[in-house]
C-alpha cells in the first residue's frame, strides 16, 4: 500500500477512512436495493426461484451487498491513495505528469487497474459455466448443483488471485 510510505496526519487518515467507508456504504445500499428488488421480481416471475429456500435467497442479497461494499471501498481507497501520493510528490517539489496526456497502457497496468472487474467477471463466468454443466446431470439435486458451481468458481478465484 502506498499509505505506509506517505506519513499521513491523523486528520488525513480519519478523512480518508470516512471517505472510503461512505463510498462503500453507498455502493452497498444501491446493491441491496437492486438485489432485493431483483429477488422480489424473481419470486413473482420464476417458479424455479420460488422453490429456493429463504436462507439461500437471503445469502444472495447479502452477498451482493458485501461484494459491492468491498469492491467500491477498494476502488475508492486506490483512487484516494493515488491522489494523496500525487499531492505529496508535488509538495516535495516533484513532478507529476498531467492526466490529459495519453500514454500507452501496458497490459500489466490495465490488469492492475481492473483487477476487481477481472476477478468478478471470472467468478461469474466460471460459476455460470459450471452451473450449465451441472444442470445436465440428473444424479444430484438442484442444491448440490448450485453448491458445486459456487465452489468451482471460488476455487478458480483462489487459484488465480
Amino acid at each position: 500500500m502506498i499509505l505506509k510510505n506517505l506519513q499521513m496526519k491523523p486528520e488525513e487518515e480519519k478523512e480518508l477512512h470516512e471517505y472510503v467507508m461512505l463510498q462503500g456504504a453507498k455502493a452497498g445500499v444501491v446493491a441491496g436495493l437492486l438485489s432485493t428488488a431483483a429477488s422480489f421480481y424473481a419470486q413473482k416471475t420464476f417458479p424455479m426461484y420460488r422453490r429456493i429456500q429463504f436462507p439461500f435467497k437471503a445469502l444472495l442479497v447479502v452477498s451482493s451487498i458485501t461484494g459491492a461494499f468491498f469492491t467500491m471501498a477498494d476502488v475508492s481507497i486506490t483512487k484516494a491513495e493515488r491522489s494523496l501520493a500525487e499531492r505529496k510528490i508535488i509538495e516535495r517539489g516533484g513532478f507529476v505528469a498531467p492526466k490529459n496526456q495519453e500514454s500507452p497502457i501496458s497490459l500489466k497496468h490495465w490488469i492492475l487497474d481492473n483487477k476487481n472487474h477481472i476477478v468478478g467477471f471470472g467468478w461469474l463466468a466460471v460459476a455460470g459455466g459450471t452451473l450449465l454443466y451441472q444442470w445436465k446431470r440428473k444424479d444430484i439435486s438442484r442444491a448440490q448443483k448450485i453448491i458445486n458451481a459456487r465452489l468451482s468458481s471460488q476455487g478458480n478465484v483462489c487459484l488465480n488471485s
